[in-house]
């Protein structure tokens, strides 16, 4: 029989706590890698007229999947953002990756309300789900509870005034493949 010392079982917990960290930096660095050809090359002076639009997603000149943006104006200065993603890479006929990603944002004059969103990859799940409180944000992910300041922005790049040109801007990213 084994016995770990206190001092090893907090540096397999320390061990454990960074491999995960490195595993969610390294999903969204595959991710970014897939969806940043899709971001727009130049600032816009508003939201796109169209409520809906469709981008593929090519790799060497290949469609491996799409990502749809769709807008409703649902109200006075409300905005429901409905996104979905679908990647498959596939290697010889068989799907060596895989993305679902589902994600439903509510905006109220140009700030974030809430936001939910799932994301199947390969055969991990993940969910994230946010919503605006006094002057900061609850972001609940893998059962953890976290409070975000009111300058976070999530990485689907809703944000109305985003892509406006007004200078340089400061804010936080808000994953919201994985929180």
């Amino acid at each position: 029989m084994m016995y770990l010392n206190p001092l090893t079982m907090n540096s397999l917990k320390q061990y454990r706590n960074k491999t995960k960290m490195f595993r969610k930096f390294l999903t969204a660095m595959v991710a970014a890698t897939f969806l940043v050809p899709l971001l727009p090359a130049n600032a816009v002076d508003k939201i796109p007229d169209q409520t809906s639009l469709t981008y593929s997603i090519e790799r060497k000149g290949s469609k491996i999947g799409t990502h749809s943006v769709s807008y409703d104006f649902t109200g006075e200065n409300q905005i429901a953002v409905d996104i979905e993603a679908r990647v498959r890479i596939k290697m010889a006929f068989i799907t060596v990756y895989k993305l679902d990603h589902s994600s439903q944002e509510l905006w109220k004059s140009g700030e974030l309300v809430k936001m939910t969103s799932e994301t199947q990859r390969n055969s991990s799940y993940e969910e994230v789900d946010l919503r605006a409180a006094d002057d900061h944000y609850v972001v609940e992910t893998d059962g953890e509870t976290v409070l975000a300041p009111r300058d976070l922005v999530p990485s689907s790049f809703t944000k109305t005034d985003f892509w406006i040109d007004e200078g340089t801007k400061d804010f936080m990213l808000l994953d919201t493949l994985s929180g």
